[in-house]
């Protein structure tokens, strides 16, 4: 399956940074607890948008962002599980981020898949501690530029 990842070329100097999952353990997330890392991705570029602009604050719109695609072998991925009730609070909650990090913990698979709570497609979780984080195949990156009709609609009145 290629998965895709949009981040800023600054935290994400080379395909692989672009997974390793810093960002989610210093900052947390919704499937994930802060000291814990995962990679976030999704199943096409407009959903890894879509997810990296509604996490954006208003007032940011960085100018080094990248779309990282990658290849992890489908064999090393887990479908969507029975997830716990709220899982899809907005916002994120104990629930989603105790649940992630215990598929973490498990090893059970290089990578999850879970719906979005944006749009009914759906976003891929990595674990970089995996053993078979090795399999992943990165492709280069492709520059991204935010369109301007999104930064004008989504700045404070």
């Amino acid at each position: 399956m290629i998965v895709w990842r949009l981040a800023r070329k600054l935290f994400a100097p080379t395909p692989a940074e672009a997974y390793n999952g810093t960002g989610a353990r210093l900052g947390g997330g919704r499937w994930n607890s802060r000291t814990i890392a995962m990679a976030y991705a999704s199943e096409n570029a407009a959903l890894a948008f879509a997810e990296y602009f509604a996490n954006l604050p208003q007032t940011m719109a960085p100018t080094d962002l990248q779309f990282f695609p990658a290849l992890v072998p489908d064999d090393c991925i887990l479908p969507s599980p029975t997830l716990p009730t709220g899982w899809d609070a907005v916002p994120a909650g104990f629930v989603s981020a105790h649940f992630g990090d215990e598929w973490i913990a498990s090893r059970a698979s290089l990578a999850l898949i879970v719906p979005s709570v944006l749009v009914p497609n759906v976003n891929i979780l990595i674990n970089p501690a995996h053993d078979d984080f090795q399999r992943i195949v990165f492709q280069q990156p492709i520059a991204f530029t935010f369109d301007q009709r999104f930064i004008a609609k989504s700045a404070p009145a």
